[in-house]
């Protein structure tokens, strides 16, 4: 028995040293913290619109930093007693994980600028076409729908209106992107250099909409 012990600790010891355990405690720590957060923010959210239905003081925490000390060691101690000629070996294993956490609360006028904020067109658009369904994103994130409100369910009716035509591929969103000329035609002369880069600086640019013809600011 003592002879079988022994060799089942002198062949694991080998495999425990010489096996990789950082980047399989990465992938594992690295999923399950961000599963973690994503899980504690969703439920903060709710949290925070229920304290609002209660006109109570709503918080939010974000978190920081994340860092996380693992250790792992393995070792072999011996012991013999002599005269008896016992040998004894005893395997010492150990494990620690030491995580650390750092919070950083969300306030200040900068915090609430966020949350009152407008959602802007182009959110919606850019949410829509990666696959979210127009009639949850409008009623999540549109007051008002031209002069309809939500009076006697005509908002309601209208954003289930809008997903049906999604859904039927009668109804696509998206954006848009086209020029406007801001000035009346200028002769090549008026574009000098300065004149472009402070068109630059507002995000302008002067192109030429024909040859040999006049600049505009666009």
């Amino acid at each position: 028995m003592k002879a079988f012990r022994l060799i089942v600790i002198i062949t694991l010891l080998p495999l425990l040293t010489n096996c990789s355990l950082g980047p399989q405690s990465l992938r594992q720590g690295h999923l399950a913290y961000n599963t973690a957060i994503k899980t504690s923010s969703d439920e903060e959210l709710l949290l925070n619109i229920v304290r609002l239905r209660y006109l109570d003081t709503v918080e939010f925490l974000a978190p920081a930093n994340v860092s996380a000390q693992i250790s792992f060691s393995i070792g072999l101690e011996s012991e013999a007693e002599l005269p008896t000629d016992i040998f004894t070996i005893t395997p010492d294993i150990s494990y620690s994980d030491r995580p650390t956490f750092t919070f950083s609360p969300q306030r200040g006028e900068e915090f609430a600028t966020v949350l009152l904020n407008p959602v802007a067109i182009g959110t919606i658009a850019y949410l829509a076409g990666a696959g979210w369904d127009s009639g949850l994103l409008t009623r999540l994130m549109v007051r008002q729908l031209n002069q309809v409100h939500d009076y006697e369910g005509e908002f309601e009716q209208a954003a289930q209106l809008i997903s049906k035509l999604q859904q039927g591929h009668q109804l696509f969103f998206g954006i848009r992107e086209r020029s406007q000329i801001v000035t009346g035609p200028l002769p090549l002369q008026k574009v000098t250099a300065s004149e472009v880069i402070n068109a630059a600086k507002e995000g302008l640019w002067f192109e030429q909409l024909s040859q040999d013809g006049p600049y505009f600011l666009m």
